[in-house]
């Protein structure tokens, strides 16, 4: 019993010096006031933020979809048409199956396009 309580007395003891240390290290005040500093910057961040989406959305209409859309197919041609050239310097023999599958979707996305 007296040995067990002599323990307890001494982790309080530790407990103290602890909570003693801590508080030196941080100033309560200066927290507070860094921690409302952050929250400040925080929701001027977050405004910052809505207006830039608002901007983005009033200038994003339909025909800047469109064009986003006929560059996207401009740049994916490219990329088959790149990847065919490759593939008839690096293997001859696949080239006739990539002139095949790429042939018949050239036309189509041209019509679309135009």
């Amino acid at each position: 019993g007296t040995a067990a309580t002599m323990r307890l007395a001494n982790s309080i003891s530790k407990s103290a010096e602890v909570m003693k240390a801590m508080n030196s290290l941080v100033k309560i005040p200066e927290m507070e006031e860094s921690m409302t500093t952050l929250r400040r910057e925080m929701m001027r961040a977050g405004l910052v933020d809505e207006m830039m989406e608002e901007s983005m959305e009033a200038m994003d209409g339909p025909e800047m979809e469109e064009e986003a859309e006929a560059e996207v197919d401009r740049v994916l041609d490219e990329l088959a048409i790149d990847a065919a050239v490759r593939i008839k310097i690096s293997r001859p023999e696949a080239s006739a199956e990539v002139a095949a599958s790429t042939v018949p979707a050239q036309p189509a996305r041209a019509a679309a396009t135009a």
